[in-house]
C-alpha cells in the first residue's frame, strides 16, 4: 500500500487531513533540529510542527527515518533518492538543454527549478512518480513558507 505524501493538494481533501498547527515566530527561531513530542504550541517549537500534520519537512523525514530504521539506512535511503533524481535529469537533459538554449539570451543567467516526487516502497527502494516543472513557490502555512522560502534564498 502507498500514499502519495507530497501531494498537498490531494491530500488536503481528505477527510482525516491534519494541518500543520504552527506559529510563524517559532519557525525564525529553528533551523529544523530533532522533532519533539511536544505540542507545537509550545514556546520555540517548530521541531513538533514539523511532523504534525500532513505536511513534513524533509530534515523531519530524515530526523524520523533515522529514528526508525537508523542513520546508515537513513543514509543509504536519500543516497539512492539522490541517484534516483540525478539520473532523471541526466536522461532528460537532451530535451532540456534545446528549450534553455532557445528561452535564455545567455547561457549564465538563466535556470529552471525542477520538483521531483519520490515515493518510498516497504523496502526503502526510491520511485519516480513525476517530475514538476517549476514547482509553485507560494506558501500556505508558515512551515510551507519556510521551506519555499530557503529554496527561494538558496537559488
Amino acid at each position: 500500500q502507498f500514499a502519495h505524501l507530497t501531494n498537498y493538494s490531494i491530500n488536503k481533501k481528505a477527510g482525516v487531513f491534519k494541518a500543520a498547527a504552527v506559529n510563524d515566530d517559532n519557525l525564525q527561531q529553528n533551523n529544523g533540529d530533532i522533532p519533539t513530542q511536544q505540542p507545537s504550541n509550545a514556546k520555540g517549537n517548530d521541531q513538533a510542527a514539523e511532523t504534525e500534520g500532513f505536511k513534513w519537512s524533509l530534515n523531519a523525514f530524515r530526523r524520523w527515518l533515522a529514528k526508525k530504521e537508523g542513520t546508515k539506512v537513513m543514509e543509504a535511503t536519500f543516497d539512492k533518492i539522490f541517484d534516483l533524481c540525478l539520473k532523471t535529469m541526466i536522461a532528460a537533459e537532451s530535451e532540456i538543454t534545446p528549450h534553455l538554449h532557445q528561452a535564455a539570451n545567455y547561457r549564465t543567467n538563466c535556470f529552471e527549478l525542477f520538483g521531483c516526487d519520490v515515493i518510498l516502497d516497504s523496502s526503502l527502494t526510491p520511485h519516480l512518480l513525476e517530475v514538476n516543472v517549476s514547482p509553485s513557490l507560494m506558501g500556505s502555512s508558515p512551515l510551507d513558507k519556510k521551506i519555499k522560502g530557503t529554496v527561494i534564498a538558496d537559488i
